[in-house]
């Protein structure tokens, strides 16, 4: 009677070097089946068992094309039993024998495949190291190519010889559905203990806040012989390190991982030896968990387009036993602003900006929070037109940008000391005329230009210039200087500077300009400007400053006088009229005649 052992469920090869570390048994009979059938016996209702190319199920033997299975090339038969019996080496003096393969399967239920010994009085079914995965056998998915151990060893005392040893494969299918099949693959056979220890039950982990740890981890190994030594193997943060595990009955083992810092993930692993064959779990990878310190939830911003230099942000403190002690606001992934309470008017660049947030902990800075994209424009100053000025002048400029969001009344200017703002005059969302007024002290260079319209202020470095005052346009004279309550005639304006556009002449109060005509000075630098005008009879008198605007500037610098108009007595004229001996239409004629010439001698 062949005593039943487990089923080893390890990622080993049952072929020389399977086994993961150094074993002592060494295989003296090999069947790789890639380049013949090694003389495998199939029978059974249908025979179904073939050796050959391997199209269905895996779509390939385990180490190369070929393998025995019940489905080259389709699925197995249904409502049989087959065989596929292994030729059994002779094992005169083998000490342990023991047969090792690899195989691949997708039964279906109903259907089962099993192990069969003979030892001398029939068939038994044997069970592989680490017994079945079912009561009834090799059922549903081995999920891929998987090895199997089975100890030959315990054989029935009264059979004449292990030389009469019969191995074979069992597979039955019912008259209900078909699957893949069964695939066997590279059986051999050893003399000694070729299975390492099988490990289950390993501990998984969940991420922690809790920075002091350790974190224990438990594990379960059996071995067909002894188990000599487990050890709880991690990484994370840069660090490795190693811990043997502790038994605590009943086959389960026991081993601490070192506290680590928060944002840390850390890898961990098991490894088990009975001295000869070690095992490894998870095979070829690791199991992880975090430490972490929790991040803020429930990050939010306006909805919509957001215009403006800052966005506003809120979110919720972390639900933690650590104390926060303050926020950082990261945009694309960068802190760009630190914070003690839950929400931020955060930098604003414009597009689509990513932010999120993490709080940041007496321990250190906890997660990430989740990401809010935000679609925002950044408001933009144009460039100033025009942008120059000499100190002592007066110019209307006009601002212009993108973004901008003027409403008339609500909009302040700055540009440094010594300008004064005048009257803003917005005329969209995105653009304004502005008066400004240079002090002659106003101290000349570049200024930087701040402009508020509501609760978004936008600057512009190098926005306006103030020169030189030495090279200042202005009026350098004007000819005549005086005219009379009631005149209409004709001055010339002098000016130094050139203009932008032919310009509007304001004499002040009482003077009509009727015209303006500029005609070309006697250098280069000069300009003239021929005004033709009208006096008011009851025009102020006085001297008044002329202001020449050519639409970006105001020109001064001249002043003219309004004096009274020619007085109609003897004196003024400095002829003697008798009374009564002129008419008084004669009269009015000498008064026009004293005005022409007064005009001429002053023009």
């Amino acid at each position: 009677m062949i005593a039943p052992l487990a089923l080893l469920t390890l990622a080993l090869e049952c072929v020389p070097g399977f086994l993961v570390g150094t074993a002592a048994a060494a295989p003296f009979q090999v069947y790789d089946l890639q380049s013949d059938d090694g003389s495998f016996l199939s029978t059974g209702a249908t025979g179904q068992w073939k050796w050959g190319s391997v199209a269905n199920g895996p779509g390939a033997g385990f180490d190369g094309t070929h393998a025995w299975s019940t489905g080259l090339a389709r699925d197995y038969l249904n409502d049989t039993v087959d065989y596929l019996e292994i030729p059994v080496p002779d094992l005169t003096g083998v000490a342990r024998p023991v047969m090792c393969f690899q195989h691949w399967y997708e039964i279906v239920a109903g259907d089962r495949g099993w192990i069969e010994v003979d030892s001398g009085n029939g068939f038994e079914v044997v069970s592989p190291l680490y017994g079945y995965p079912a009561s009834t056998g090799f059922v549903g998915s081995s999920g891929g190519w998987r090895p199997v151990v089975v100890d030959l060893s315990v054989v029935d005392t009264a059979a004449p010889s292990t030389l009469d040893l019969r191995v074979r494969f069992v597979f039955e299918a019912d008259l209900a559905n078909v699957g893949d099949g069964w695939t066997i693959d590279n059986v051999a056979f050893h003399d000694g203990d070729v299975a390492p220890p099988r490990i289950s039950d390993l501990s998984q982990l969940a991420d922690t806040e809790d920075l002091a740890g350790p974190y224990a981890v438990e594990v379960s190994v059996e071995d067909d012989t002894i188990v000599s030594s487990v050890t709880l193997a991690w990484s994370g943060g840069g660090v490795e390190g190693s811990a043997q595990m502790e038994p605590t009955g009943a086959g389960t083992w026991r081993g601490e991982i070192p506290p680590h810092l928060p944002d840390t993930e850390v890898s961990y692993w098991v490894r088990a030896s009975d001295g000869l064959n070690t095992s490894r779990e998870p095979a070829d990878s690791e199991l992880t968990f975090r430490v972490y310190l929790p991040a803020p939830t429930g990050l939010t911003g306006p909805s919509g387009r957001v215009v403006g230099a800052t966005v506003p942000l809120s979110w919720s403190a972390p639900m933690s036993a650590h104390e926060v002690v303050g926020y950082e606001v990261l945009r694309g992934g960068l802190a760009v602003l630190e914070v003690t309470e839950p929400h931020a008017d955060a930098p604003l660049l414009g597009a689509l900006e990513s932010y999120a947030v993490r709080a940041i902990f007496e321990e250190g800075p906890g997660d990430i929070s989740s990401v809010l994209v935000v679609d925002g424009v950044l408001p933009t100053l144009g460039a100033v037109r025009p942008d120059t000025a000499w100190p002592g002048e007066s110019v209307r400029v006009r601002i212009s940008g993108s973004y901008l969001l003027l409403v008339d009344g609500t909009v302040s200017l700055d540009l440094g000391a010594g300008v004064e703002i005048g009257p803003i005059d917005v005329r969209d969302v995105d653009s304004a005329f502005v008066d400004l007024f240079l002090a002659e002290n106003a101290t000349p260079g570049p200024r930087t230009l701040t402009l508020q319209s509501g609760d978004n202020t936008v600057t512009l470095a190098d926005a306006f210039l103030v020169l030189p005052g030495v090279e200042r346009p202005r009026l350098t004279g004007i000819e005549p200087d005086a005219v009379r309550q009631g005149d209409q005639a004709e001055l010339e304006i002098r000016l130094v500077g050139g203009l932008e556009a032919l310009p509007t002449v304001d004499l002040g109060v009482g003077i009509a300009v009727d015209s303006v005509e500029q005609v070309e000075g006697d250098t280069a630098e000069t300009q003239l400007l021929r005004v033709h005008y009208t006096v008011r009879a009851d025009a102020p008198l006085g001297v008044r400053t002329v202001l020449v605007d050519d639409g970006a500037r105001v020109f001064d610098g001249v002043t003219l006088e309004v004096e009274r108009a020619f007085a109609t007595s003897a004196r003024s004229c400095g002829t003697s009229i008798p009374s009564g001996s002129a008419s008084p239409a004669a009269l009015l004629g000498l008064v026009g005649l004293a005005g022409v010439m007064v005009r001429r001698r002053r023009s």
